[in-house]
């Protein structure tokens, strides 16, 4: 009984809600045959006036804002992973490159090591902070090639370390005229 009811009631709107223009009942009972043929100048009759097609029209226009802000928010979406793409391609070339560059200062690091007047074991050292610097520079160019963007920070950190490592055990004994003096250091 109650599927009845309900396929009773989604039939009604069906009927209801339907755009077709509907005929009155007399001219439904007329034959297609028995219709007097119409004039040029005779107008169709204009189904009644309900207030059904203003809602419709009003439904219509909910409808199609609804569309358009869910089209608006797919298409900005997609349009900014687009973008993003495109940043995080033109970043990590950008880290890859600079990376690049920071391994091989290893060189110019080394050269460096005449000057400091460093005994052998503390040569040892500088040497190995300047191996791990391009070890870790080389391994931030690998997580950028391939877009391994959550390992770069603490690859970075350890390039930082490092860094600091060596400046405050082989600077520390050089002035800060010295260091000016120096080509290689920015005051």
């Amino acid at each position: 009984m109650n599927r009845f009811i309900i396929v009773f009631i989604i039939f009604f709107n069906a009927i209801a809600c339907s755009t077709e223009p509907r005929l009155d009942p007399a001219a439904a009972q007329q034959s297609s045959d028995t219709r007097p043929a119409l004039a040029k100048s005779d107008k169709l009759p204009e189904p009644p006036e309900t207030g059904e097609p203003a809602m419709h029209a009003i439904q219509n226009n909910r409808l199609q804002r609804v569309m358009q802000q869910i089209n608006e928010l797919v298409y900005s979406q997609l349009s900014g992973e687009i973008n993003l793409k495109e940043q995080r391609e033109l970043k990590t070339a950008e880290i890859a490159r600079i990376a690049n560059e920071l391994a091989a200062s290893k060189t110019s690091i080394v050269e460096t090591l005449p000057t400091l007047n460093l005994k052998p074991d503390e040569q040892t050292t500088f040497l190995a902070l300047a191996d791990k610097l391009r070890m870790s520079a080389a391994q931030m160019r690998e997580h950028a090639d391939n877009y391994q963007l959550q390992a770069i920070p603490a690859t970075l950190d350890t390039i930082t370390n490092t860094c600091i490592s060596c400046h405050v055990l082989f600077r520390k004994s050089r002035s800060l005229l010295e260091k000016c003096k120096d080509p290689r250091y920015t005051c």
